[in-house]
């Protein structure tokens, strides 16, 4: 009896363990195989910054909004406008500034422009004063990658900070990444933080992609060809007379014969204004608190509600654990009646035999009436602890959501 109580307190604490530590992992250094610096370090360097991978976040996670779902596709709209936050001078890796410091300046205002995260470009100056938002150039729509590259030198030397969405066989989806400037071996530096690239030749000249759209910002007394880039203190050699004069001959979408007047949609429009807070009386503060706390209530969607299902499936898997193991210790101190719980909570396809007795039953015996060790139980047990701890941390969950990431290009 002694051997059989150790047994189950290692088989009890191992489940407990499971159930407690495990968790889905997430890194918080982004870059591997870098030995001797701490996740700290590295994220006062940008060119370690790295989508999946968000620096200096503890424990926290990077949402749209409390209590909502994490950031998906959108999280390179938010690196690409951390970089030109860093290119600007108003944000210092040095001292502690990430892509997380600019994600939470937008959940307060809760600047985002879909329900998976894209970040507002429209909005910028209600985060950063000194920024604006000077529109979306639509004119690289299907440019390749060396004439959108030629474009986006030309908007440059118009003193614009440009993020551009790319899409092609490096993104699916489409990708944002900001443009640094022209470096010395007259290569475009850029900040992209899917694909570990350094200038835009190197990542994209090298693949057939096109470009989708330009996000055109300003700031406020710095001009961009007169800023370091964001990698270091180097000054950049700014866009060449030659470049320019590319620029100028390209010849944009509506200028192509038998294409309709240009129009924009966004002339005219005025944005509302809406109420702060503040501005609101008691009662109209209650009313939005409870429609809010509805809408927060009605947006489970399919995921939540598979993560959901997925660990209630663990919960049962786990009781059912514990369950196996109360009621064979209880099949194994039963002397007053002839019943075997273990039987019956397995439908009759599990009876626990010592080894000794195993060893006399005949092959037919073991086969048909269900027979097997205690070491084979212990098995089972640890197995089915195992899963049911994997899907009640949410651990089974994580990994579905990443290779749903993996398959859809994200």
């Amino acid at each position: 009896m002694v051997k059989m109580k150790n047994i189950l307190v290692f088989i009890i604490s191992l489940l407990f363990t499971l159930i407690i530590c495990m968790h889905p992992v997430t890194v918080y250094a982004f870059e591997t195989g870098t030995s001797g610096t701490s996740a700290e370090e590295l994220s006062k360097d940008p060119k370690y910054w790295w989508q999946g991978h968000i620096p200096n976040t503890g424990s926290e996670t990077i949402t749209l909004k409390a209590g909502s779902d994490t950031i998906g596709g959108g999280a390179c709209s938010h690196f690409a406008m951390t970089y030109a936050l860093v290119k600007m001078g108003i944000f210092n890796p040095k001292n502690g500034d990430t892509p997380y410091t600019h994600i939470k300046n937008a959940r307060e205002k809760n600047a985002f422009m879909t329900d998976w995260g894209y970040f507002d470009f429209t909005r910028v100056d209600e985060l950063y004063p000194d920024v604006s938002f000077e529109g979306r150039d639509n004119n690289v729509q299907g440019m390749s990658a060396a004439d959108g590259l030629t474009y986006v030198k030309g908007k440059m030397a118009e003193g614009y900070y440009v993020v551009g969405i790319v899409y092609g066989s490096v993104s699916r989806n489409g990708h944002c990444i900001f443009f640094d400037g022209v470096n010395s071996d007259g290569k475009m530096s850029i900040g992209d933080s899917g694909y570990l690239g350094l200038t835009f030749e190197d990542v994209y000249m090298q693949s057939t992609n096109y470009f989708n759209y330009l996000e055109l910002l300003k700031c406020k007394g710095k001009d961009i060809n007169s800023q370091p880039s964001i990698y270091d203190d180097t000054a950049l050699r700014g866009i060449s007379t030659t470049e320019v004069v590319e620029y100028q001959n390209l010849v944009k979408e509506y200028d192509l014969t038998g294409m309709p007047t240009k129009s924009n949609l966004q002339d005219g429009v005025v944005r509302p204004e809406i109420k702060t807070v503040n501005d609101l009386t008691e009662e109209e503060k209650l009313v939005v608190s409870s429609i809010k706390e509805t809408k927060e209530a009605e947006k489970l969607d399919w995921f939540q509600l598979a993560k959901n299902i997925i660990s209630f499936v663990g919960f049962m898997l786990l009781v059912y654990d514990l369950l196996l193991i109360v009621f064979y210790v209880f099949d194994r101190v039963n002397s007053f009646l002839n019943i075997s719980l273990v039987s019956l909570i397995t439908l009759g396809r599990i009876k626990v035999a010592l080894k000794e007795d195993f060893a006399e039953l005949s092959k037919e015996d073991r086969k048909s009436k269900g027979y097997i060790t205690l070491a084979k139980l212990i098995v089972i047990i640890l197995v089915i602890g195992t899963l049911g701890g994997l899907m009640v941390s949410g651990t089974i969950s994580y990994w579905v959501y990443l290779l749903i990431q993996k398959v859809n290009g994200i």
